[in-house]
């Protein structure tokens, strides 16, 4: 029987890493290399450990309570977190505040690993994959077993179509095309430190988990490593024999949410300048009062991931020049991202370590500052 291993110190660690991110499950333990955040993360791992990563306060209380919960979810599977390709010396030291193992290479990373989940900003994706088609092409013999690359990336269609073709030996490398659609796990009813402790979470079936659809010839569930258990656990379901399908069906949502985000950017940022941002809340308020909570409770999130956001709005412009629209609404959309990335104080923003834009209006009067500096700049 395999023991559990003790995950808590890392869950207090956020965003620590800058490289790639992936989950890959090998004899047993569940491995994640890890980028950005563990909020991130949390698509992927057992979804017990996503509360006390949101709310680190209640992780030593909850420590026999979430070992409980890992050893049922999991069942037989042990969890264990490593990361990769550590560059700063910031990023270092915060690895080995949490306790995280290293491995040394990608050689390490593809011969020890059934399953790669490929999660990296957009810009990334097709990179990752060449790093380890580069690996398999150096390394003859180096897999005895196919390795299964599901990849989870925000890319268009055709960018996912020309990530699978990189790998055409199905047996050394099974490629799956997918995507992440909705937010980080989380209990379905509202919880307090108290209410945590005392409740029982007695399956999966208590938790918010976002959808994961795959498309391709190969199916998660098909693996005979496990794959049913994986696939149940993580929420993954096959839509499609054809690559490109998840990732177009990804795409699609993500328009209407982070497409949605920055409308209410621009338009709370305008509001702000004109002096009239109040005025605009108050008329939301009264005749699109979802639009406005959206708005409210989306909007701060953003700054930290908005450079990430850059590329992936051009891959939604790409997915829908496939369905036969031009491509400038999200050409336009992406430098509504890169602006705030490149041109204002929130592009300094880290999950976990936040200064400016943690409100919708701050975000705002950011966002006015950086335009505004920009503007003087070219006069």
């Amino acid at each position: 029987m395999l023991t559990i291993i003790e995950l808590l110190p890392i869950l207090q660690v956020e965003g620590i890493l800058n490289n790639s991110l992936y989950c890959l499950f090998r004899r047993g333990l569940v491995y994640v290399f890890h980028s950005k955040t563990l909020k991130l993360m949390s698509a992927l791992c057992s979804f017990p450990l996503v509360r006390p990563c949101i709310r680190p306060r209640y992780c030593q209380s909850r420590r026999q309570h979430i070992s409980d919960q890992v050893d049922h979810i999991f069942g037989y599977w042990s969890a264990k977190y490593i990361l990769i390709g550590l560059h700063s010396q910031h990023t270092q030291s915060r690895a080995e505040q949490g306790k995280i193992e290293t491995l040394a290479s990608d050689e390490d990373l593809v011969r020890e690993s059934d399953y790669i989940f490929s999660i990296v900003p957009p810009r990334d994706a097709l990179a990752t994959a060449q790093r380890i088609v580069k690996v398999l092409k150096e390394n003859t013999g180096i897999r005895t077993t196919p390795l299964y690359y599901l990849d989870l990336n925000a890319v268009s269609p055709c960018s996912a179509r020309e990530i699978a073709n990189l790998f055409q030996d199905p047996s050394l490398v099974i490629p799956i095309d997918g995507g992440i659609i909705g937010g980080a796990p989380q209990l379905k009813t509202d919880t307090t430190a108290t209410s945590t402790m005392s409740r029982h979470t007695d399956s999966a079936s208590d938790w918010y988990r976002p959808s994961i659809p795959q498309s391709g010839p190969h199916k998660l569930i098909d693996s005979p490593k496990s794959g049913q258990h994986l696939a149940e656990l993580l929420k993954v379901r096959h839509i499609s024999d054809e690559i490109g399908q998840a990732s177009g069906l990804k795409m699609c949502f993500a328009a209407t949410t982070k497409g949605f985000m920055a409308l209410v950017i621009q338009s709370f940022t305008t509001a702000s300048q004109l002096g009239v941002l109040d005025e605009l809340k108050k008329e939301m308020g009264q005749l699109t009062p979802a639009a406005l909570q959206n708005a409210e409770r989306g909007i701060p999130g953003v700054p930290p991931k908005a450079y990430r956001w850059v590329r992936e709005m051009e891959e939604i412009a790409a997915t829908f020049s496939e369905g036969g629209f031009d491509k400038d609404v999200f050409t336009g959309i992406s430098k509504v991202y890169k602006t705030m990335a490149d041109d204002t104080v929130l592009g300094l923003e880290k999950t976990g370590h936040r200064n400016r834009g943690t409100t919708a209006d701050d975000v705002a009067l950011a966002m006015g500052e950086g335009l505004q500096a920009v503007k003087k700049k070219s006069e």
